[in-house]
């Protein structure tokens, strides 16, 4: 791993390749983040998390974290592309607003008091996408956030 990082996120891929893996990824992720080597277990997890498995959930999460603290826009990307769903969302959404994502902060709380915090800062959220999700949220919420919105103007 210290050598050649890149050599280190291949081999620990063929660790878990199988059914059956050789080794429990999150052993491997530890051995990753004990050497603050986020970009090569981004990329192991990436591939190792690939089919999505409810059990999967907390790796997930930590996949998530970890980029959100070094490197929000990679973790912005990875939520982009929908390919996680088993992840502690409740948490990364708190973890989003922290990193500025709010956005991304918005579409994953579902508390009325969270959702109307967040969503004052209007002048960070695209327009757009704010109205598609008032659209979105039951009408309550929506009501809510609208009016927290109008307050904050």
């Amino acid at each position: 791993m210290r050598t050649n990082p890149d050599q280190g996120a291949q081999f620990a891929q063929m660790l878990v390749v199988d059914e059956e893996p050789l080794a429990e990824i999150g052993q491997i992720v530890d051995v990753f983040m004990e050497k603050n080597m986020v970009q090569q277990c981004t990329a192991f997890l990436l591939e190792a998390l690939k089919n999505n498995r409810p059990s999967e959930g907390p790796l997930q999460t930590r996949l998530l974290e970890m980029n959100l603290m070094a490197a929000p826009q990679v973790a912005d990307a990875i939520m982009g592309n929908h390919m996680f769903t088993y992840y502690d969302k409740a948490h990364i959404a708190q973890l989003c607003e922290k990193a500025g994502l709010l956005q991304r902060a918005l579409e994953h709380y579902t508390d009325l008091y969270d959702i109307k915090r967040a969503v004052v800062h209007t002048n960070l959220l695209k327009t757009d996408w704010l109205v598609t999700s008032l659209d979105l949220w039951a009408w309550t919420t929506a009501w809510s956030a609208s009016r927290a919105c109008c307050r904050s103007t």
